[in-house]
C-alpha cells in the first residue's frame, strides 16, 4: 500500500474536521500531530506502510518518584497484558523517558471517523493511564485506614 494512503487519510481527516491545513507530499510528510487539554497526541505511518500508529504522552517518567518508578513500570507492564485483550493499546516507555499509549491501525478501510475516534481513545487512555500512575505512586503516602471491624465483630468472610 503506498505512503500516500496516509496522506490521503489526513486530508480527509483534515477536511471532516474543517482544518485548513495543507497536508504536505506524500516524501514530506511523517506524521500528524496535536495536543489536547495538554495531552500530546500523534499519527504516523508504521514501518509497513500499510498501517498507521496512533500515539498520545501520558507522562514522563521522572514525574513520578524517584522510589515509585520500577513499580510503574510493573504495572504497565501488568495493563498491557489486559489491555491488549480489550482495546489493543500498549503502553511503553521511550528513550526521553516518556510513557505513552499507542495502538497500530491497518490503513486499508480506515476512514477519517474512525481516526478521530481512535485518537479521542488515545487521549483518554494516556489520560487515564497518567491518573493511574499519579495515584499508584501516591498509595503509600495515603493515611492508614483502620478496619471496620474490631476483634470483637464477626469476621466479613464467610466459607461455602
Amino acid at each position: 500500500m503506498p505512503q500516500s494512503t496516509f496522506r490521503h487519510l489526513l486530508q480527509d481527516f483534515t477536511k471532516s474536521v474543517s482544518l485548513d491545513l495543507e497536508v504536505p507530499s506524500a516524501e514530506d510528510l511523517e506524521s500528524f500531530e496535536f495536543t489536547h487539554e495538554g495531552i500530546r497526541c500523534m499519527v504516523r505511518p508504521a514501518g509497513d506502510a500499510a498501517h498507521v500508529i496512533v500515539e498520545a504522552d501520558a507522562l514522563r517518567l521522572d514525574s513520578l518518584p524517584v522510589l515509585e518508578r520500577s513499580r510503574a513500570l510493573r504495572f504497565l507492564h501488568g495493563l498491557n497484558r489486559a489491555a491488549l485483550a480489550t482495546n489493543q493499546f500498549v503502553a511503553t516507555l521511550d528513550v526521553d523517558d516518556e510513557i505513552r499509549v499507542s495502538k497500530s491501525l491497518p490503513l486499508q478501510g480506515l476512514t477519517a471517523a474512525a481516526l478521530a475516534d481512535e485518537m479521542v481513545s488515545a487521549v483518554e487512555a494516556a489520560r487515564s493511564l497518567a491518573r493511574s500512575l499519579q495515584i499508584l505512586s501516591q498509595a503509600d503516602k495515603a493515611p492508614e485506614e483502620k478496619p471496620a471491624h474490631s476483634a470483637s465483630m464477626p469476621c466479613p468472610l464467610q466459607l461455602a
